[in-house]
């Protein structure tokens, strides 16, 4: 009987000490899992913020910019240094104006037009080393392709109705032709010289040194070479040179207050307000033999050529592609490409 207890309790002993070891065990694993977990939990949060960073994930809070890690192993990168993205209008523009407070504003740029900014930029920007250059973005899924090529950037936050991209005339043409409006009359508010480009164009070389616009002159514009004898001449919006005074933060007011009941397009409303204050206002037309417009057909004499006159992206880009100023897509990119890390 004493033999059979002893015996009894020798089993619960054992089977208390395999208990408690396969309870170790399990908390050991337990643990190891955890720290795997742990170690999973930290990858799978790093790869989020890398691909969310190299995307679109950028603080629009931010003052100063917001730069997505990449190597940029060329000569425009080099003489201008890493682009940033910006969030907010002011700092954008004293980080990247001239000495002298003048800055190329370019935009807008959105799904649709993003190929005509990257292609501005390595056709006309980047071989001239123009650095105190702005595009101006809408969309913010465009900003990886933009950092790619070095293009520094306001990222403009603001939620757009029409999506699309819009025909001339469109709803959507039409309330982005005010945001960039909009965004011209705060520089010249904040005290900069604006040379407002569209994305359509060619530079043959640094075009501010070719503008004649000193004392007296309040903006230079480039001449749509399309009036009749006897009519006023046609300004076309799509490069102009502002100065930061009174007479133009009034006439860009004019226009602003306008915008939202006038039935036609931003430029025919700017010409009408140019030509009510023509009084009050000193403008430079520029001449169009130097600065063309798309229906020059012979523009090697150019120094800005703009593919206007088509109607559509794909017009506009087989324009450019005949006068040898589109290199988007081809080996031309890779001289300006950065690798993404």
């Amino acid at each position: 009987m004493a033999k059979c207890n002893r015996l009894s309790w020798g089993v619960v002993v054992i089977g208390l000490v395999v208990g408690m070891y396969a309870a170790l065990c399990v908390i050991y694993k337990l643990d190891s899992l955890l720290a795997k977990w742990e170690t999973v939990r930290e990858i799978s949060n790093f790869v989020h913020k890398t691909i969310s960073a190299n995307v679109v994930d950028i603080d629009i809070e931010t003052i100063g910019p917001n730069f997505l890690p990449r190597i940029c192993d060329n000569t425009y990168a080099t003489t201008c240094g890493l682009s940033g993205i910006f969030g907010d209008l002011r700092s954008a523009l004293e980080y990247q104006a001239s000495t002298d407070n003048v800055v190329f504003l370019a935009g807008l740029v959105d799904g649709g037009y993003v190929d005509f900014a990257v292609n501005l930029h390595i056709m006309s920007i980047a071989p001239h080393n123009i650095c105190n250059i702005l595009y101006i973005v809408i969309d913010k899924t465009t900003l990886s392709t933009t950092q790619q090529y070095n293009m520094p950037v306001y990222y403009h936050n603001i939620s757009i109705t029409n999506k699309v991209v819009g025909k001339y005339m469109s709803p959507a043409f039409r309330e982005k032709s005010k945001i960039k409006l909009d965004i011209t009359e705060m520089a010249l508010s904040m005290g900069f010289t604006v040379l407002l480009t569209d994305l359509d164009m060619f530079f043959r070389s640094n075009p501010l040194p070719s503008i004649a616009c000193g004392e007296g002159c309040d903006f230079a514009i480039q001449d749509n070479a399309n009036n009749k004898p006897g009519q006023d001449l046609q300004l076309n919006t799509g490069f102009i040179l502002l100065k930061p005074n009174q007479q133009t933060i009034h006439l860009y007011d004019e226009i602003m207050n306008e915008s939202s009941t006038f039935k036609d397009d931003d430029q025919v409303l700017f010409n009408k307000i140019v030509y009510r204050n023509r009084s009050a206002v000193k403008m430079v037309v520029l001449p169009p033999e130097k600065f063309c417009v798309g229906k020059k057909s012979n523009p090697s004499h150019c120094i800005v050529f703009h593919a206007n006159f088509v109607a559509g992206l794909q017009a506009k880009k087989a324009m450019l592609k005949r006068h040898k100023f589109w290199g988007y897509g081809s080996s031309k990119s890779e001289l300006y490409v950065c690798k993404m890390k």
